[in-house]
């Protein structure tokens, strides 16, 4: 995509967010500080309900911060109408879920062609870069299948080539292989990040695994609303 490598992908400053319960406002997280640079990779960690998910949701720009300071590839969000937010992350982020979110009406090359469709891309050229991100997932034989013809790990091999189609400069993953068996989805994190190399692209996953975390460079803790840097153990 062409950033400029001293450019932070991912830069928060005093970050937080409430959600309003019986008339009350619950803070979820507060005065977060994180920054990502291009091609880092990061796992962010936490019991259920700390607000990792909500903390991914800002990141992606799915959800808006209460207060402090976000910049995305330098940009700064809060600034930024609906139309430009939304032009921003389609051609800069992309997105893995653990439910794969792959459309059912549409057969496989098509569910990957989409991003760049939504860019006004051309579809002969959107297909033929569809087709090509396929066979780098090694799914291209089964280009004209429909998604519920799939094994879960057939899906998630989709969804990735979907995401990075574009080759964004942020993927986003929400437990990635947490409905997928062991050896499947050591096959997942494998090629992910055989990719995320490959285009140099920053990786931000939520995760309860241990041993997905450990494969990120960094890992962030979310807890009591704040996050929290992780020393890594070494191996």
């Amino acid at each position: 995509m062409g950033v400029l490598a001293d450019v932070k992908i991912i830069s928060m400053k005093g970050v937080g967010k409430c959600y309003s319960h019986n008339r009350a406002l619950i803070p979820v997280i507060r005065n977060v500080d994180f920054e990502l640079g291009v091609g880092d990779t990061c796992a962010i960690i936490g019991p259920s309900g700390s607000g990792k998910s909500t903390l991914l949701n800002l990141i992606g720009l799915l959800d808006f911060a209460d207060e402090g300071e976000y910049l995305l590839m330098g940009q700064p969000v809060c600034a930024m109408h609906s139309d430009e937010l939304a032009a921003l992350r389609k051609m800069h982020i992309g997105f893995v879920f653990q439910n794969f979110n792959l459309i059912p009406r549409l057969s496989v090359i098509k569910n990957v062609a989409l991003p760049l469709r939504y860019r006004g891309i051309d579809r002969n050229q959107s297909m033929a870069q569809a087709l090509q991100m396929l066979q780098r997932v090694g799914m291209a034989q089964r280009a004209h299948s429909m998604p519920a013809d799939l094994s879960g790990g057939q899906k998630q091999r989709v969804a990735i080539a979907r995401a990075l189609v574009g080759q964004p400069s942020l993927i986003l993953t929400d437990e990635p292989t947490g409905s997928l068996d062991g050896q499947t989805a050591s096959a997942i994190l494998e090629l992910l990040l055989s990719i995320q190399q490959e285009q140099r692209v920053t990786l931000v996953v939520v995760t309860h695994d241990h041993q997905v975390a450990q494969l990120m460079h960094r890992q962030v803790m979310v807890h009591g609303g704040r996050v929290e840097e992780v020393r890594k153990c070494e191996p």
